[in-house]
């Protein structure tokens, strides 16, 4: 997928959640796993990001 494809993705599901505020989001860090979460951490929708190794 494009970029462009992403973001217009990304805005449609912003939009379809409500357009909920930032205070609504949550971040998880865990050993071997970072993930972002809307509302509720362990029943909410939430996406994975990535891990980046330290140097």
């Amino acid at each position: 997928m494009s970029l462009w494809g992403e973001v217009e993705q990304s805005l449609a599901l912003w939009r379809a959640a409500g357009a909920p505020t930032a205070t609504e989001f949550g971040v998880s860090v865990e050993p071997g796993r970072q993930r972002i979460w809307l509302e509720n951490a362990a029943e909410g929708p939430s996406w994975r990001l990535p891990i980046v190794p330290s140097t």
